[in-house]
């Protein structure tokens, strides 16, 4: 009986070993587990769709090229307004973010000077652009109007291990305008650029709040004009 009581023990020690084995690589595992999640979590990118007929150019290189060609000393006015979804939340804040954002970028990190930065509703944009037409005093040559569509943290829930993603939205129309007189009649106005720009930044397991729009924002602005972030 001696040899089957030692055949017991040392399978019992074998599976044993066994058992701590698997214990280990479960561990391992989920250690690798935490980590890439971990990971992933720092991870962030960023994706632009830009939907325009003209050639999405650094836009700041079709102004500079339109004032060598053709006027001197060009001054520039923008006008910009917002179309919200109608469920959009907190729009007074957003419209704060906004108003303070274009400032910045337009006074700061321009490529040509403004002569002014201003808000217009659907209703009086095309006023606008017809006073700005008619208007020859030569002080602002070419007119930049911004629709903002979308601004704003967005989760995405995913039915898989990475359960949600967060991104920034913005999404904007943007016209570029250009005055310009023929033989001395009134002056008229040509479309230099029309085109919508759509940009998500975010990664897996990000929460995002409305401190990102600003610089979201910007970004999207330095790209259109400039090519670059």
């Amino acid at each position: 009986m001696k040899p089957m009581i030692e055949h017991n023990e040392n399978r019992g020690g074998y599976f044993h070993i066994l058992k701590r084995s698997r214990s280990h690589i479960r561990v391992r595992a989920y250690l690798c587990a935490v980590g890439v999640l971990i990971y992933m979590t720092g991870c962030s990118s960023t994706t632009r769709v830009v939907h325009s007929a003209d050639p999405v150019a650094p836009l700041c290189r079709t102004l500079a090229a339109e004032s060598h060609e053709a006027l001197e000393d060009q001054m520039v006015r923008i006008v910009w307004r917002s179309q919200w979804r109608t469920n959009q939340k907190e729009v007074t804040k957003r419209e704060e973010i906004l108003e303070h954002s274009l400032t910045r970028f337009f006074d700061t990190d321009f490529c040509l000077p403004v002569r002014s930065i201003e808000r217009a509703t659907d209703y009086d944009l095309f006023d606008i652009i017809r006073k700005w037409t008619a208007d020859s005093d030569g002080q602002s040559d070419v007119l930049i109007l911004i629709t903002i569509q979308e601004m704003g943290p967005r989760l995405i829930c995913l039915p898989s291990p990475i359960l949600w993603v967060g991104q920034t939205h913005v999404a904007f129309q943007m016209q570029i305008l250009g005055k310009e007189t023929i033989r001395n009649q009134s002056p008229t106005h040509r479309t230099l650029f029309e085109g919508r720009l759509e940009q998500q930044t975010g990664g897996p397991f990000q929460l995002r709040s409305t401190d990102w729009i600003q610089p979201e924002l910007e970004r999207a602005l330095r790209y259109f004009f400039y090519g670059r972030e």
